[in-house]
């Protein structure tokens, strides 16, 4: 996670150079996976929050708000909060439905049945089960 995490902050100082904030949002979120990856949970979420900031101020591609809210989700599933992390996959689920992309969906229902109450409920998310 140290190699990428270098990598990232190289593409957040170029993408501020250029200008490209969109681009500065993304490197953020990669900051915030190689942090939480790494265990940092609490650098994690300040990573995500930057970026969910700047997509907020920029054009951003519903797919990308849509893996940082995930990364705010696995953040506080990490840190045992499994109540917060359900409202940051609930939140994914509904960006991710404002898109065409069955990418963000498959990626929401898999973080979703990550946190599921019950392995029934973890089935149906992913499909495997009748609900």
């Amino acid at each position: 996670a140290a190699g990428a995490a270098d990598h990232f902050e190289r593409a957040t100082a170029l993408a501020r150079t250029a200008g490209a904030g969109d681009k500065a949002a993304g490197a953020w979120r990669g900051l915030g996976d190689a942090a939480r990856l790494s265990g940092d949970t609490a650098r994690a979420r300040v990573l995500y929050e930057e970026a969910l900031r700047m997509c907020a101020a920029n054009w951003f591609s519903v797919g990308e708000i849509v893996r940082v809210l995930i990364g705010l989700g696995r953040t506080a599933a990490a840190e045992g909060k499994a109540e917060d992390a359900r409202e940051w996959f609930r939140q994914a689920a509904v960006a991710a439905g404002d898109s065409a992309s069955v990418l963000e969906l498959a990626e929401t229902a898999e973080a979703l049945a990550s946190v599921a109450e019950t392995p029934e409920r973890a089935a149906v998310l992913l499909g495997a089960g009748a609900g």
